[in-house]
């Protein structure tokens, strides 16, 4: 019948016809799952915390209740119910084989509901899963009610799956959505891939901001010059019609010199490796302030189905050439905004400026540049923050060498109080140089040293010293020594160690110009290994850490250190000192094991966990495994951070709400109380109890609430009844409250 209509069609009808042609065949059979609305409020593939979105979030007015529909004549598969997660989930078999998921639900229609709690009370739990056998539902047939149990506020989660439950974009079979705006984008990340890349001069990845042309043309104002291997990364949103929500992008394509050099685009996940959305984005930048850049290349151990991988990898291996990009960034409906710009190659030539003598407000200076110089400009600095241009210099003395030349400089400062030179230099070929020095020994004396841990290497970083040009930097690696003359980037000195450099973790740097050191320190590194099974032990065996086989994506450099708190600010017993594993801005392919020793106390071995020490003194557990023959307990954590051993001895908090005591009630309907661990946490709805004069009610948490609501199956006689809730942590300490009641 199609293919009659179709001869009956002219080329251009033909056209459209097979351009619309997937979403007709996708879309006309399927029902919208609700009549809340037809907007979205999050796309699929959005990042969360170690996971992809995996549906569609339909917006429901921050309300409940709305109807959900089956979207197809099908069977239910399986039902969830949980406190935490998709909250109450029905997963519909249709009749095509694939799976519809309608997530948060407020409740089931009553025929469902009936069914779940009579398994719930038979469990004696709220949390069920179940597999039903036949249950028979019709296209259109109400089979749930939007809500908000789980995560979130008020909507309905939806999924498509095929047969083997991994999920599709669920917009492949609707086009009820509005959406004619194009992604909005903020800026690209640069990052150096090797011990030996950079970009603007330094080994540390680099923000660069864009600059909206028109209402879907970006540009890059700021040059990006850089050498060696990089990786580019984006960041920005989407937005649809009629919402003010943010989405993720659809598609993604990296143009070099007017070639596609990457792509990738969000049709499909498998949840088994739904997990390396960690690798898909630059984690050590969400890690650190929570905004994620898409990466455009893929890293060797990344095995998402995401990609065009006959494109290759998208690492960009800068030489001696410029090289054009541009970026396309598309949603599923065909909405596109562009980036364009040039990597300019980084030119070695050196530029050294040597510091003589002072006098007064008058600098006298030899520079070490290149042969080719067009521009020299100088600036000053009291502080290293405000830097005003020095308006008299004159070149004393010049020669010529090769590629090379060297001057005499005399420059007058802007102030007495100056204490910092920058020289800013130009060449022929419009590249840009800059170096620095310091004028006062004075104002170095304190060393701002850093260890910048960036996963297969580490950056020292420190800041000016006094007489540049005789600093040195010894490193120590116990089995061999090296010395470096430290460059200057962006005000700072930096050096890499890499992990392939390292023996036996002990790592002693020395900075120190002629008699004077102004670093000595001594640093703990290790390396650890992908696809090995590593067992290291630190500080006389009070702390190790345990890597599995499929614990690592790629080699990693972990610094081990031992911190001094502040007391005032400690509120729960400590058992430990604090333990910090760096780096804490990247993520494992699966769980390490932490293990700490922990100090002979009064206090029940039973009651203390492993803890993460977070931000604001805020602790986290991960783990209470107990050996008390040596004193040592452990967890499992997916990142690094700061550890402490700590003990829970304080029960939950508990308040029943309703009823009250004494209270005189004509019926009971509801009981609602309220639960609450602030350290070890409640952890399971099986930690929470509720009876009536000693029958059990099934408790329903809201853990985002932290309210707990039983209701009754039967009606109370006359007379006085006792009401009991009880709530148990993960650390073993309970709390009961009674109360009496009595109905009329």
């Amino acid at each position: 019948m199609i293919l009659k209509k179709m001869r009956r069609l002219n080329r251009l009808q033909l056209l459209v016809l097979f351009v619309f042609f997937p979403i007709i065949v996708f879309g006309q059979n399927y029902l919208w799952p609700t009549n809340a609305s037809k907007h979205i409020t999050s796309s699929f593939c959005e990042y969360r915390p170690g996971h992809y979105h995996s549906g569609i979030d339909i917006k429901t007015w921050n309300q409940v209740g709305y109807p959900c529909y089956a979207i197809d004549d099908g069977e239910i598969d399986r039902l969830r119910v949980s406190p935490f997660g998709y909250g109450k989930v029905i997963y519909l078999k249709l009749k095509d084989g694939r799976i519809a998921v309608y997530a948060h639900l407020q409740k089931f229609n009553k025929k469902i509901e009936k069914a779940v709690r009579k398994k719930q009370l038979q469990n004696e739990r709220y949390t069920i899963r179940w597999r039903p056998k036949n249950w028979k539902v019709k296209k259109g047939e109400v089979i749930a009610f939007t809500g908000q149990t789980g995560i979130g506020s008020p909507h309905l989660h939806f999924e498509i799956r095929d047969g083997n439950d991994h999920p599709f974009n669920v917009l492949k079979f609707y086009n009820k959505v509005e959406d004619h705006i194009a992604p909005t984008l903020q800026s690209v990340l640069i990052i150096p891939q090797t011990p030996g890349s950079k970009v603007n001069g330094s080994f540390l990845p680099k923000v660069f901001k864009l600059s909206r042309i028109s209402d879907n043309i970006y540009v890059i104002k700021e040059p990006i010059k850089v050498r060696g291997k990089i990786g580019v990364a984006v960041k920005g949103y989407d937005k649809a019609d009629g919402v003010y929500n943010k989405f993720a992008f659809y598609k993604t394509v990296l143009n070099i010199n007017n070639k596609d050099y990457f792509h990738i685009q969000y049709d499909r996940l498998n949840f088994d490796i739904s997990g390396q959305i960690n690798i898909e984005i630059y984690y050590p930048k969400y890690a650190k302030t929570k905004q994620v850049y898409h990466k455009l290349y893929i890293e060797p151990f990344n095995e998402l189905q995401l990609y065009d991988r006959k494109l290759g990898n998208g690492l960009i291996d800068i030489a001696d050439q410029n090289i054009k990009f541009s970026i396309e960034v598309s949603d599923w409906f065909g909405n596109t905004s562009h980036i364009s710009g040039t990597l300019l190659a980084e030119n070695t030539r050196p530029a050294k400026l040597k510091f003589i003598n002072q006098l007064n407000d008058f600098v006298f200076f030899r520079l070490e540049l290149p042969a080719d110089l067009k521009e020299l400009h100088f600036l000053s600095s009291p502080d290293g923050k405000t830097w005003k241009n020095i308006e008299y210099f004159e070149i004393l003395e010049r020669k010529f060498a090769g590629n090379n030349q060297t001057m005499l400089i005399k420059i007058k400062l802007n102030t007495v109080k100056d204490k910092l030179i920058k020289t800013l230099l130009t060449t022929a070929d419009n590249e840009e140089i800059q170096t620095a020095a310091s004028l006062s020994l004075e104002a170095n004396e304190k060393i701002d040293f850093k260890v910048v841990n960036l996963g297969k290497y580490a950056a020292l970083r420190f800041n000016h010293i006094e007489d540049a040009s005789d600093l040195k930097l010894d490193i120590d690696y116990g089995s061999y020594s090296t010395t470096f003359q430290p460059q200057i980037v962006n005000d700072f000195y930096e050096k890499i160690i890499a992990a392939n450099s390292l023996t036996n973790g002990f790592v002693n740097v020395r900075l120190h110009a002629g008699q004077k050191t102004y670093l000595d320190s001594s640093l703990y590194l290790y390396a650890l290994l992908p696809g090995q099974k590593q067992e290291l032990k630190f500080f006389n065996n009070y702390c190790a850490v345990y890597i599995r086989n499929e614990s690592l994506y790629d080699t990693l450099l972990m610094q081990a250190n031992k911190l001094e708190l502040d007391v005032t600010q400690i509120t729960v017993p400590m058992y430990s000192s604090v333990v910090e594993l760096q780096p804490d801005n990247q993520v494992f392919k699966n769980d390490i094991t932490v293990r700490l020793h922990y100090d002979s106390a009064y206090v029940n071995p039973e009651r203390m966990g492993l803890y993460k020490y977070g931000k604001n003194g805020r602790l986290s557990l991960i783990g209470a495994e107990l050996d008390t023959i040596n004193h040592f307990i452990s967890g499992r954590t997916d990142t690094f951070g700061k550890f402490v051993i700590a003990a829970d001895t304080t029960a939950p908090g508990l308040n029943i709400i309703h009823p009250k005591n004494n209270q005189k009630l004509k019926r009971l309907k509801k009981i609602q109380f309220y639960a609450k661990d602030e350290l070890s946490e409640i952890g399971s709805d099986a930690n929470l109890q509720i009876t009536v004069d000693n029958r059990f009610v099934l408790p329903e948490w809201d853990p985002e609430k932290d309210i707990i609501n039983g209701y009754l199956d039967w009606k109370l006689p006359p007379g006085k009844h006792e009401i009991m809730a009880k709530v148990k942590d993960k650390a073993g300490n309970v709390n009961e409250q009674k109360i009496t009641i009595t109905i009329l």
